[in-house]
């Protein structure tokens, strides 16, 4: 070797153990193919078995109709269990097993709807609660009622999207749990059924809609007491309060509605909608 020549052995290792390596993947494959093959061929005999138990009891005597029939069952189940190896060999989803992996998966679609119904709650009431806390400090001396009313439109918005991202996850709660439900009925598994009998998701849904209400009412009660003392109940900035709640309030009402599928609600909300449209304009 030459002064300065690049030393070829950590090449000529590198080359080496990728040989090794692809050695190993070629062999582990083999006897992975070895043994599907192995498995295919018992797979058939255990077919043509359970095919020819099937011809015998549909030619099968009136006397002979006991045996042939518990010799058909025999051979039945051992073509599931042919099936369910052969497939798990052959690295595929066992449909044997599909009930308790989707009952897994809707336990786990549970866990994290709930796990986001904590986060949300904590961080819109907080947020909210910041904001009508920093509100209050800086507009404690003004007279001007306008970047109040401003201020407060905006929490309204801000609480009715928060409420109605909880409520599409509590709609997604609801529907795993009633799956889950049904897939426990078929497994005789009993967690979620017991949970659903001590807090059904109605009320659950229920909660969510007085914590929300709670938060918007507590939001504009602050905002009414900030109005100027010297104004009467029904002056123009108590009726923009008014209005801001009752809006707030209906949107609410339309998504637990839908969310119910109590559409019938309804019906009373143009009502409340135009009423408080009319004394907004009429005292403004």
């Amino acid at each position: 070797m030459t002064n300065g020549a690049p030393d070829p052995g950590p090449t000529l290792g590198a080359v080496r153990a990728a040989g090794v390596a692809l050695e190993d993947a070629i062999r582990l494959a083999g006897q992975r193919q070895d043994r599907i093959s192995a498995d295919i061929t018992a797979a058939r005999a255990v077919l043509q078995e359970a095919a020819q138990a099937e011809v015998g009891l549909g030619t099968a005597a009136p006397e002979q109709l006991p045996e042939r029939a518990a010799a058909a069952i025999e051979k039945s189940a051992a073509a599931l269990k042919a099936s369910c190896d052969l497939l798990g060999v052959s690295g595929l989803e066992s449909k044997a097993g599909s009930l308790v992996d989707e009952w897994k998966e809707c336990r786990a679609t549970i866990d994290r709807c709930d796990k986001i119904l904590v986060d949300l709650r904590k961080t819109g009431f907080g947020l909210v609660t910041a904001i009508v806390g920093a509100a209050a400090f800086v507009f404690k001396d003004a007279s001007d009622f306008g970047p109040k009313s401003s201020l407060l439109v905006m929490l309204v918005l801000l609480i009715l999207t928060l409420y109605l991202i909880d409520l599409a996850h509590q709609t997604w709660l609801g529907t795993a749990v009633k799956r889950a439900v049904v897939l426990e009925a078929q497994l005789n598994f009993e967690l979620t059924g017991n949970i659903g009998k001590d807090f059904a998701a109605a009320r659950a849904v229920l909660l969510g809609f007085i914590l929300y209400f709670i938060l918007l009412a507590a939001t504009s009660a602050i905002f009414w007491f900030s109005v100027p003392a010297a104004e009467v109940p029904l002056s123009g900035h108590h009726i923009t309060v008014y209005s801001a709640f009752a809006v707030g309030l209906a949107s609410m009402i339309v998504g637990l509605s839908v969310s119910l599928n109590r559409c019938k609600i309804l019906l009373a909300l143009p009502a409340l909608v135009v009423i408080s449209i009319v004394l907004g304009v009429y005292y403004h």
